[in-house]
């Protein structure tokens, strides 16, 4: 076997110190596969470190019976969003480090990990940060809340062994009523820092649909009606849901050029500008294709033309809206709303879904009645004193001179200027 890629060294127990260690076989790191780092924190918890593109490939079974048993999964979970990550997005795929918290009998939670530049102090900093396929959540692979609690002291202990040249590590945006903050409570507070500035927004779809119009606004159920009036009266309109060949493919090609031919193609930030994330998708498109766990494309076609657009995914009973777009030349019918409307239908008509989630907070839908996630980065230190140099700095930044940035922001705003983020520095 050729050796794992960025490993420097392999620590991996023989399987008789694994037995004796009362490490389960199945977990180990292949020699000069990935890495094998272990380390006993806790009572029985135990860390595996495997390392590269092929120590994702040796958790794979670990991952997904895990993943399997989470109650509230989603897309940025699966095993399959990892590795069209990996491939397609991740700067250093060979640097990449999935840490394994076994009870000594079997894997009970995964933290993939990647090393990652952070810039908010000005000079880039190396930290340790969990995969982030989405800038809103980036969340550890586990199903119980036991190891979840665990988790955090764990890797801490692993990583402060050998930080491989990173000061800090970055766990989230995550809730901010997980558990996995619990792990906190043995750390000193100057070893980390909490950054509440983020949620992500859903709507609970366990009630018939007629039941959330009903609780709409009455300004915003009058608009969709009036829109939904608009787009009757023009030729062909047609709602289409495809997650299965030969459609599926035509469908995405639509969603790509609708997506590009809007703001976001001329902002740069559509998928087809950008190579990588187009194979990220196109991966993730491809490979997500069970009969629980699967892409789709949601579209509303009218005049012989696709005039908006959802690549959306399904989870368990978990249903994600990833990406949406519209043809701006139909803006007046508010396409996007119709069709957020008549994909909420029927979600709200599936028994096997109940959390419909829109990721982030965007203004076209706030006149749902929606539930909101409160999320929360961590940054803690893996560095000794520069690590907790570093966190009071952090500190700084996200207490008062984020407090500052926002009194200015209304004086700023009065002189022209205006920033792209006012809730920062």
């Amino acid at each position: 076997m050729e050796p794992g890629l960025g490993c420097e060294e392999t620590l991996a127990p023989s399987e008789g110190q694994a037995q004796a260690d009362g490490i389960p076989t199945g977990l180990q790191p292949s020699p000069g596969e990935g890495g094998g780092a272990l380390s006993h924190p806790p009572a029985q918890w135990q860390v595996l470190e495997f390392r590269g593109r092929a120590g994702l490939g040796q958790v794979e079974p670990d991952w997904r019976r895990i993943y399997g048993a989470m109650e509230r999964r989603t897309c940025f979970h699966a095993y399959e969003a990892c590795v069209a990550y990996v491939d397609n997005l991740m700067a250093e795929p060979d640097r990449l480090r999935c840490l394994v918290l076994s009870d000594g009998r079997r894997a009970r939670a995964i933290c993939p990990l990647e090393p990652r530049l952070e810039r908010r102090l000005g000079p880039a900093v190396r930290v340790w940060r969990v995969l982030a396929h989405h800038e809103h959540l980036a969340d550890v692979i586990c199903a119980d809340d036991a190891a979840r609690r665990a988790l955090l002291p764990a890797i801490l202990d692993h990583l402060r062994r050998g930080p491989d040249g990173c000061l800090l590590l970055a766990l989230g945006p995550a809730p901010v009523g997980s558990v996995l903050w619990e792990g906190l409570g043995g750390e000193a507070d100057g070893n980390y820092c909490l950054d509440r500035n983020g949620c992500a927004v859903g709507l609970d779809c366990r009630s018939s649909f007629a039941e959330v119009a009903k609780g709409l606004p009455g300004k915003f159920r009058y608009s969709l009606g009036v829109t939904r009036r608009r787009l009757d009266a023009l030729a062909g309109v047609r709602f289409v849901t495809v997650r299965d060949s030969p459609g599926f493919e035509a469908e995405f090609q639509d969603f790509l050029a609708l997506e590009a031919s809007g703001w976001k193609g001329k902002a740069g930030s559509a998928i087809l500008s950008s190579p990588r994330k187009l194979g990220y998708f196109a991966a993730l498109a491809a490979t997500l294709r069970g009969t629980v766990d699967y892409c789709e494309i949601n579209s509303l076609h009218a005049e012989g033309r696709c005039i908006a657009s959802t690549f959306a995914t399904r989870t368990g009973r978990t249903y994600v809206l990833n990406k949406s777009a519209y043809d701006e030349a139909y803006a007046h019918l508010s396409p996007g709303k119709l069709l957020f409307a008549q994909v909420m239908e029927r979600c709200c008509s599936d028994p096997e879904l109940d959390w419909f989630d829109q990721v982030s907070d965007v203004p076209w839908m706030r006149g749902w009645r929606r539930e909101v996630v409160d999320l929360q980065l961590g940054i803690l230190n893996l560095g000794g004193w520069r690590g907790r140099w570093l966190i009071r700095l952090l500190k700084l930044r996200f207490g008062a001179l984020r407090r500052i940035a926002r009194r200015l922001q209304p004086v700023l705003g009065r002189l022209g200027i205006h920033r792209d983020d006012p809730s920062t520095p």
